[in-house]
């Protein structure tokens, strides 16, 4: 990147110019290389974990157990604002079942989460509870909501940070779930 920028300061393009110059180029890159992965370098994994399921403390999950194709985990809390605004969109998502759509539900109360997806619908076909946030934490989420594209061996495909709605589902993750079910035929 900083060569970028060298070459556009000899090129004597203005720091305005030069760093939108220098967006699209990062954009670019990112397109071509984000989701597929650099040569060489392989795509970050989901980290290994056994958690207990929201609504059954009784019924753990490993990492192991969840992908055998590839599915959207979503990370979720009762207390998120922005996942009450995703949540219908989830709710139709969940009920095509094209797709395997997980919750991970993040530093919440378990009370908490299970009335919440009580009055609110349950989309998932179960949400895992990271009560201290370990998990989350190990997938590098910040905020709330995030959802994962993972692979069925068990690798980050791609991640949307915020609200799910149906534009930003079909810019990131159906182009990656079209390529993974032609490469599974």
């Amino acid at each position: 990147m900083q060569r970028v920028l060298n070459t556009l300061k000899k090129l004597k393009i203005g720091s305005r110019t030069g760093a939108g110059l220098g967006l699209v180029v990062m954009v670019l890159a990112m397109l071509i290389y984000g989701f597929q992965g650099l040569a060489g370098i392989s795509a970050p994994r989901l980290p290994e974990f056994t958690l207990q399921r929201v609504s059954d403390p009784q019924l753990e999950v490993t990492t192991e157990s969840l992908f055998s194709r590839p599915a959207l985990v979503n990370v979720w809390a009762s207390w998120c604002v922005a996942c009450r605004a995703e949540h219908d969109f989830l709710i139709e998502l969940g009920k095509t079942g094209e797709t395997p759509l997980f919750g991970l539900n993040h530093q919440d109360n378990r009370e908490d989460a299970k009335r919440w997806l009580t009055y609110f619908g349950d989309p998932y076909r179960f949400s895992v509870y990271d009560k201290d946030g370990a998990v989350g934490k190990a997938m590098q989420v910040q905020v709330l909501p995030v959802t994962f594209l993972i692979g069925d061996q068990n690798e980050i495909l791609a991640r949307h940070v915020g609200p799910l709605e149906p534009d930003s589902y079909a810019r990131v993750f159906v182009p990656l779930l079209e390529a993974a079910r032609e490469n599974r035929k």
